[in-house]
């Protein structure tokens, strides 16, 4: 599976066709990636590159109307949790918009990933698209963030924690690795 990758990534959309994600929370995502992005001065229109084994060496504009509240830097002043949740926001969006599937459900903490995600055209194969916490599906994803990539702490040392983090926890089916950086941006994105 390979990214289709000819179209925008428009941050504001975080919400939008995804069933794990209510609008509250896609609001917080949203503006912890704002954040990151805004901390290392880019502005709508930025290319966020891309490489991985799902996304051929390419590059997206991301884009964003800037909306912030003007609390909000004193509302995302520990940038360690906005870097995370930012990143959580811009995998999101690339799985919805550019991968076969759907993010359904945050994972509870001890599960070794972050999200259950279900092949798009199974989402309401099931009858139940509310309630997918009942079920246990075999796709899964994993999402980091970067603020500033240095030689110790890279998206390809991040992925290769993954990869381990996903073998220790014996996670078997479909895997995605998202890492994000903001400072160049780029996003890694491994299956």
């Amino acid at each position: 599976m390979m990214l289709d990758v000819d179209k925008l990534l428009n941050i504001q959309y975080v919400h939008s066709n995804i069933p794990g994600i209510t609008d509250a929370i896609a609001q917080y995502l949203h503006e912890s990636c704002e954040i990151c992005l805004k901390f290392h001065g880019h502005l709508p229109g930025v290319f966020l590159f891309l490489d991985g084994n799902l996304a051929p060496s390419h590059s997206l504009p991301l884009i964003w109307k800037q909306s912030l509240p003007v609390n909000a830097p004193q509302a995302h002043a520990d940038l360690q949790d906005s870097t995370e949740d930012g990143a959580v926001a811009l995998a999101l969006l690339l799985v919805t918009n550019y991968t076969d599937y759907a993010v359904v459900s945050r994972a509870p903490k001890g599960e070794g990933f972050d999200y259950f995600l279900l092949p798009k055209n199974q989402l309401h194969a099931n009858g139940n698209e509310t309630n997918f916490l009942s079920f246990s599906y075999p796709y899964h994803l994993e999402v980091s963030g970067i603020l500033r990539e240095s030689r110790n702490n890279s998206r390809i040392q991040r992925l290769q924690e993954k990869r381990q983090r996903f073998q220790k926890f014996g996670t078997k089916g479909t895997n995605l690795v998202i890492i994000v950086a903001f400072d160049t941006p780029a996003a890694t994105m491994e299956s």
